[in-house]
Parts: C-alpha cells; sequence; structure tokens
C-alpha cells in the first residue's frame, strides 16, 4: 500500500466555498446586529427618536414603551404595591408575572433591556430558520423588519420573548421521548400559561397532536392553569377588565366584522367566533380526509412540534383580536411548510404554498390599515387562510405523526 503525501492531482480543494453556508448566515446577523443598535440608539435620543418617527407609522415615546411601563410596574410590586389592582395601573398580567421582577431588570437602562430582548429575538428566529443558504438569508432578514415585528420591538413587548420560549419547549419536546424527560418542555409552557393566558393553546395543541403518555402530561398542565383560574376568578377578571381587544394593530376573527359595515350587529363576537368555528371544524375535516396524501412527506420531529406549538398558538388566539406583535407565533410553523413546499405529492406542496403566501400576506402589510384601504379586505381573508390552512395541515400531518422517538426522527421516511 502506497501512502498518500498529498491531494490527489487534478482534485480540487472544498476551499471556501464549504463555509458558504455559514457565510449566508452572516446576511441576517450582521443586519440583526446593526438593526439592534438602532433601536438602541433610538430609545437613547429623543431627537433620534423623532428621525425614526418621519418613516415609521406607529411610534411612542419612551421608545421600548411597553418595555418601560413593565419596569414601572415591577418597581410599584417592590414598593408593595398591586399593579392588577389600581384601576389607573395599565398592568393587565396575571400577578404571577411580577415574579419576574426578582430578575431585577427593572433598575437596568431600558435602552439596554430593550436591545437585549431584541437580539434574543432575532437570535431565536435565527436559530429557526437556520439561514444556510442565499434564499432563507433573505428571508430571516425580511422577517426582521416585517411590520407586526418592528412594533413588537419598538414596544419592548414581552411577547417577543414569549417566542424564544416556546421554540424551547418545542425542541425539548421533539428531543424527548415518552419517559419523564418529556416533562420540563410541558413545565415550561405552564410556567408561561402562568405569566400569560396564550400559551394554553400550545398545551392544547400538544394534547391534541401527541399519542403517548406526554399527552397526560399536557392535560395535566391544563387541568392545573384551570384551577389556578378558576381559584383566581377575581384577578383574571381584572386581566380582562383591562385587556384592550382593539381593532387597530391588531389581528383575529372579530376585525374583519368590527371594522367594516357589520360593526353594528348585535353581539358581533358571537357571530365572528360562529364564523370562525365553522371555518375550523371544516378545517380539521378536510385535513383528516386529506391526510393519505400526507403520508409519504418527509417531517423531521424538531420541524413538527414547532409547528404544532406554533399552529395551535395562533388558532387560539384567533378567536378574538390580539395585537399584531403576537403573530410572532407563526413562525414557529415555517421551517415545515418550508420543506413541504418540495413534497413529491400534488397536495402537500399546494397546501404548504398556500399557506406560506398567505403569511406572505399578512406580515407585509401593516394591520392597521383603515378599512376603506384597497389592501384591509385582502389582509383579512390572508389570515383567515393562514390560521385555517394551518388547522388543516394540523390534521393531516398529526395521522402520521409518531408517539416517540429520537432527536433525528422523521415522521415518515422515503
Amino acid at each position: 500500500m502506497t501512502e498518500s503525501n498529498g491531494p490527489t492531482p487534478g482534485a480540487s480543494s472544498p476551499g471556501w466555498r464549504s463555509h458558504l453556508p455559514w457565510l449566508w448566515a452572516l446576511i441576517p446577523a450582521v443586519f440583526g446586529l446593526c438593526f439592534c443598535e438602532a433601536l438602541y440608539l433610538v430609545a437613547s435620543d429623543r431627537d433620534l427618536w423623532g428621525e425614526w418617527g418621519r418613516w415609521r407609522w406607529s411610534t411612542f415615546w419612551p421608545f421600548f414603551n411597553d418595555l418601560a411601563v413593565t419596569m414601572e410596574h415591577f418597581k410599584a410590586a417592590d414598593l408593595g404595591m398591586d399593579p392588577l389592582g389600581d384601576p389607573q395601573s395599565s398592568y393587565a398580567y396575571p400577578r404571577a408575572f411580577l415574579l419576574l421582577r426578582l430578575l431585577r431588570i427593572q433598575y437596568l437602562p431600558s435602552p439596554v433591556v430593550g436591545a437585549v430582548q431584541a437580539g434574543i429575538w432575532m437570535a431565536a428566529v435565527g436559530f429557526l430558520l437556520r439561514p444556510r443558504s442565499f434564499f432563507r438569508a433573505l428571508l430571516t432578514t425580511a422577517i426582521f423588519i416585517a411590520p407586526p415585528f418592528v412594533l413588537g420591538l419598538e414596544e419592548g413587548n414581552v411577547d417577543m420573548l414569549f417566542f424564544p420560549a416556546m421554540l424551547i419547549a418545542a425542541i425539548g419536546w421533539s428531543r424527548s421521548g415518552t419517559g419523564s424527560a418529556g416533562i420540563w418542555p410541558i413545565a415550561l409552557l405552564l410556567c408561561a400559561a402562568f405569566l400569560k393566558m396564550y400559551p394554553v393553546f400550545a398545551l392544547a395543541g400538544g394534547a391534541w397532536a401527541v399519542r403517548d403518555r406526554r399527552r397526560l402530561y399536557c392535560v395535566a398542565a391544563m387541568i392545573i392553569v384551570g384551577a389556578y383560574w378558576a381559584t383566581h376568578a377575581e384577578e383574571i377578571r381584572l386581566v380582562m377588565s383591562k385587556f384592550d381587544l382593539g381593532n387597530g394593530e391588531s389581528w383575529g376573527c372579530l376585525l374583519i366584522f368590527s371594522r367594516t359595515f357589520l360593526y353594528n350587529v348585535p353581539h358581533l363576537w358571537l357571530l365572528a367566533v360562529a364564523a370562525y368555528a365553522c371555518g375550523f371544524l371544516v378545517a380539521v375535516a378536510l385535513g383528516a380526509w386529506c391526510a393519505t396524501a400526507f403520508k409519504d412527506c418527509v417531517v423531521p420531529r424538531q420541524e413538527w412540534a414547532c409547528y404544532w406549538c406554533g399552529a395551535a398558538i395562533c388558532a387560539g388566539c384567533f378567536l378574538t383580536t390580539n395585537y399584531d406583535y403576537r403573530w410572532v407565533h407563526a413562525l414557529l410553523t415555517v421551517p415545515l411548510l418550508l420543506r413541504l413546499v418540495g413534497a413529491k405529492r400534488v397536495l402537500p406542496t399546494a397546501w404548504a404554498g398556500l399557506t406560506l403566501l398567505a403569511l406572505a400576506v399578512s406580515l407585509a402589510f401593516p394591520l392597521n390599515l383603515h378599512p376603506l384601504h384597497r389592501a384591509f379586505m385582502i389582509v383579512q381573508w390572508a389570515n383567515w387562510a393562514f390560521v385555517l390552512l394551518l388547522v388543516f395541515g394540523f390534521m393531516a400531518v398529526r395521522r402520521h405523526s409518531p408517539s416517540a422517538g429520537s432527536a433525528g426522527a422523521a415522521l415518515r421516511g422515503p
């Protein structure tokens, strides 16, 4: 046997091209760092804030307004006051949320906390989408500047930090088996549901998506949350009385009714919920009926876990109206949708493509469009289509989902 002392003549070395996937990731990384720096500078200088407001359709002072208000609530709680019980306070979270003040962030400069929060969110989006191609790098960068998410970053809203928490829970679920390792992701969702209400929809999605003992974990967590709400009814009433279900910078089933000529219909919310319930049931039935078309699709467990977590939150929150930055949880469904766009069968490809198109339309326009704006109805129908298509896909993929497996397992191989 002859020992080789060098590369074979004529063979080319991989060189820099072998690192190209990681180089593409520099595009959103550099943009994200610059954007976080811009947010910090604007939050630190009111003159810069004035310049920022010339091209942004909605800004408030102080910058990171939601964050600044929350930090003041934390300071009030440190002094023994009850922000939730104060009718003059805008605090609209369960009292358990005040426990976050133990992190002492309320005594840090809000520009620093807001910029760090934005960076954490951008890092989570980058980790989810893995921008190792030119297309994904551009997609990730475009998501950073989508109107709903820019508003959430400007406000420093806590929902932007709940997104990484939901992502961590979904990844933990995908890497756990049927044993006790599956408890901690559900425990994380349970803690999130105590801090804010909507993570309970992720627990409901898990109970529906999983068919092993982890379903019991989800059900037990929902029972605990329900028992907490039942024994703290006055607290929940105060939260709901302060929560403004506005129809401005919002999305949800009520919006298309409340901002059109139907706004004066008696019991309008019942009409909206009934219409959504009918669409939901039709999507469930069609998804179950068309499930066989998805049986050969390759779907990694992590992408499936992220999908059902994000789809459940979006479908649950669509019941009324929610501020548009909560649409951030729709991003959890994107990796699975991007994968199935390349599926061999027509139906999964068409479903994934239409769902991504509906989401793109929703994210491309500000959600506070005037009802007479020509794009208003287009965006509203895109929102409805996106949510109902998520429900359809949930049922179609769920039929072939595994009950347990390793982190790299797929729902169905080729």
